[in-house]
């Protein structure tokens, strides 16, 4: 066998038409290609028996959803054979989970400090030491937002960062 490297571009589906960094964490991206064998000795094709996707990576999650051997041309008019796949990835349950619950951490804070804003202003007392809280908020807000795994960066329209 031999291992080898390759850039493939990856096709973006948008989602809910909006840029595809839209959907994170539920984006996805799929990629077709299509390999050939060439046996260098005799300048013959070889037929490829099966391709598959590895491991997942940091955060996504590869799928096979097409694989199926077919038939080309050269520039010679020669057959050669070909393996074709489509290949999808998505994001694994573990980074969308993490995700998910920095995203409602965040939101909690908010809520404290809505509620801590609302009883000053009806006139409850409210004790000069809680006072730290929405301070301490505004920064633990975005260091938690830069925890995201694989999250487009700040000023990116998202759809955990929106009401949509």
């Amino acid at each position: 066998m031999q291992g080898f490297t390759t850039t493939h571009l990856l096709v973006l589906y948008a989602w809910k038409g909006l840029d595809q960094q839209y959907g994170y964490p539920f984006d996805g991206y799929q990629l077709d290609t299509t390999f050939t064998a060439i046996d260098h000795e005799t300048n013959q094709s070889l037929p490829i028996l099966v391709l598959r996707a590895i491991d997942a990576t940091d955060n996504f999650f590869p799928t096979l959803r097409y694989d199926s051997a077919t038939e080309a041309e050269d520039e010679n008019g020669a057959t050669i054979l070909t393996r074709t796949m489509e290949f999808a990835l998505a994001r694994t349950g573990f980074a969308k989970t993490y995700v998910l619950s920095l995203f409602i951490v965040n939101w909690a804070l908010t809520a404290v400090v809505a509620f801590i804003t609302v009883s000053a202003g009806v006139g409850r007392p409210v004790q000069d030491s809680i006072l730290v809280l929405p301070l301490s908020v505004i920064i633990t807000i975005p260091a938690l937002r830069a925890l995201w795994d694989g999250a487009p960066a700040f000023g990116w329209d998202i759809s955990l960062d929106s009401d949509v």
